[in-house]
């Protein structure tokens, strides 16, 4: 019998996501549930606000703000990794790490301090923006005030990753839907009450109202459900912030590369194309973002459970992780496969307009989160056990090389060269050389690998080929297609699930964590 102490107790007794093992759907499912509600409410909430923003300014107007968030969206790299690995430290703590405890309260000290340097970091963004805009006047003004303000948001966010990592570890997915849902609550009354007279900049301050009313809100459910927590931090010591960067540092690279994938197109379509082109780039690749900020989140489920279970049981986790590759395979190419394939009618909904530029770039990065989908959960899988240390350095010298051929497109064909840069760089980082790290990492067969992302991919695209077939049009037969769709998906990732089809033999079980 194992016996725990009086904190090691504590850690697990209040919000405990059941008994440990092999991962299973029980655990998963509801977590994914409440994990994919509290996305869909923000991805809903940002598809509004973006349609709504681009209906009532225009592109040009929306082009401060959308360069302001690619900008700024370097601040999030102040979270340096520390926020999964507060996830894997939470679930680890769930299952009764009392060493966990320290090291959670050590991140969120170093989360306090990373929001300061957060702010200070925006406001020199406040003059960059114009600038790289070509702005001047009150426009300039305007877009430096709305870049500041989103400054304030991005701290917010930092100040507060570390409790979102607990609640995730804890798998009390419900408490961050709760959160999502008084954002978007709040900052779409803001919004609409300031529109009018403050024009983006009252948008930018209701974006700031619904992310603190929000993280007031989960401050509040953490302190009453985990008598640990405090909401104000201490100052962590020299050691222990050294012991935590050591672990944190690799996953910090795989959220550069990220930001350095993603964020500097909008930059580099900016300064070769203006500010016109630059909405209408947005408007394309936003959309996508939007549905994979519904979709990749919702896998995120699969952190904590994976570390947790690992914890207690490698051997059997290792083996089911080609599974969750294949499930995630026909999640992406469904999702995002029918997104292409949609691509016209959608933006027509979404913008009232068809442009072929935002068309293209809508097209492009759908490709891409098809690939992104399946490879997240082995990277996930990696981070889980322990394992990801090269993984971060080969993704972050992809990003860079990305950047280099965006802008050599974007010089050749225009603005539709920086999504297919992207999409090139992808394809060769996580269309082949991440599943061969990852399959012998994991000490899977890189063969099983591969079967599982291109067999989920190909079996996603096929239910999209078949939706494609139905005999409906206009955006009842939209509506139709999309229900086919998602239902497909369902069935088929249950099937695969149900039957294992790809829990293979563990090449070195040595090799394995525990």
């Amino acid at each position: 019998m194992t016996v725990y102490s009086e904190e090691e107790e504590l850690a697990g007794e209040v919000l405990s996501d059941g008994d440990g093992g092999a991962i299973r759907m029980r655990r998963l499912i509801p977590s994914s549930g409440w994990s994919l509600g509290g996305n869909a409410v923000i991805a809903v909430y940002s598809f509004l606000l973006v349609g709504f923003l681009l209906r009532t300014v225009g592109p040009e107007s929306f082009a401060p703000w959308a360069a302001a968030v690619a900008l700024l969206g370097y601040l999030s790299l102040l979270d340096a990794g520390l926020s999964a690995t507060t996830t894997r430290n939470a679930a680890h703590a769930a299952a009764g790490d009392a060493t966990a405890l320290e090291q959670i309260r050590v991140a969120n000290g170093l989360f306090a301090g990373l929001a300061v340097g957060a702010v200070l970091l925006g406001i020199l963004g406040a003059f960059v923006v114009p600038r790289l805009l070509g702005l001047t006047g009150p426009a300039a003004l305007d877009a430096g005030i709305v870049t500041a303000i989103l400054s304030i948001d991005f701290s917010i966010v930092l100040v507060s990753a570390g409790w979102l990592g607990i609640a995730r570890g804890y798998h009390r997915f419900d408490l961050i839907f709760a959160c999502n849902v008084v954002h978007a609550i709040v900052g779409g009354i803001v919004v609409l009450a300031l529109i009018g007279t403050l024009g983006m900049v009252g948008a930018a301050i209701g974006q700031v109202a619904g992310r603190l009313a929000s993280r007031t809100v989960l401050a509040i459910a953490l302190r009453r459900n985990l008598p640990w927590f405090h909401p104000v931090p201490g100052i962590p010591r020299r050691a222990q912030a050294r012991a935590l960067w050591v672990f944190s540092l690799p996953v910090f690279a795989l959220q550069l590369a990220t930001q350095l994938g993603v964020g500097t197109d909008v930059i580099i379509v900016g300064l070769v194309s203006g500010a016109e082109a630059v909405g209408l780039y947005a408007a394309g690749s936003q959309l996508v973002r939007s549905v994979a900020y519904l979709v990749l989140p919702a896998l995120s489920v699969l952190l904590p459970t994976l570390s947790r279970a690992t914890f207690e049981n490698a051997l059997s986790t290792v083996r089911q992780i080609p599974t969750l590759v294949v499930m995630a395979g026909i999640l992406g190419a469904a999702t995002f496969g029918g997104l292409a394939s949609e691509a016209a009618p959608i933006m027509q909904l979404w913008t009232g307009q068809q442009p072929p530029l935002s068309i293209g770039v809508l097209t492009a990065y759908s490709a891409v989160f098809v690939l992104i989908t399946p490879v997240q959960v082995l990277i996930l899988a990696l981070i889980a056990t322990g394992r990801h240390t090269l993984i971060g350095g080969v993704v972050l010298v992809e990003s860079l090389l990305n950047i280099v051929l965006s802008v050599a497109l974007a010089q050749l064909i225009g603005p539709i060269g920086v999504a297919l840069g992207t999409l090139i760089m992808v394809s060769i980082d996580d269309g082949f050389v991440i599943p061969i790290l990852a399959s012998r990492r994991l000490a899977l067969r890189t063969t099983t690998v591969f079967i599982a992302i291109y067999g989920g991919i190909a079996i996603g695209l096929a239910i999209v080929a078949m939706g494609q077939l139905l005999p409906v049009d206009g955006v009842a037969g939209l509506v139709i297609r999309i229900a086919f769709c998602g239902s497909a998906t369902l069935v088929a990732m249950a099937i695969v699930w149900r039957r294992s089809f790809l829990n293979p033999r563990v090449l070195d079980v040595s090799s394995v964590p525990r």
